[in-house]
Parts: C-alpha cells; structure tokens; sequence
C-alpha cells in the first residue's frame, strides 16, 4: 500500500527506515495509520520492551 511506498521511496534517498518509522508511529493520531506503519516496522525492524511498552499504553488510552 502507501506505507509501503513511502518505505521505498525513503530508502532510494538514503534514509534510515528504522528511525523514520519509528518518529511516524509515535507521531501520527491516526489509529490506522499508526497499525499499518506497526505492521510494516514489525516485517523490517525489531520493537524493543520500551517501544511495544508505550504501544500498549496508546492502544489502552484509545
């Protein structure tokens, strides 16, 4: 999808995926766009206990 693309696009200039996709799912409001970058962050890094911690928090706030 979107995401997907905007991956790719990042990646062809250079830019760490990693950081970039973490800094968007903490910084977007949009509940389904937050669980499409959690997906893609899942298949392409590995969320430590602080990040799937604060996750949990969000989703429970929600």
């Amino acid at each position: 999808g979107e995401v997907e693309l905007a991956v790719e696009a990042l990646e062809r200039l250079g830019e760490d995926i990693e950081v970039s996709l973490k800094q968007l799912l903490f910084g977007t409001v949009r509940k389904s766009l937050r669980a499409q970058i959690v997906d893609m962050t899942k298949k392409r890094t590995c969320l430590g206990p602080y990040e799937l911690n604060a996750l949990e928090q969000i989703s429970l706030i929600e």
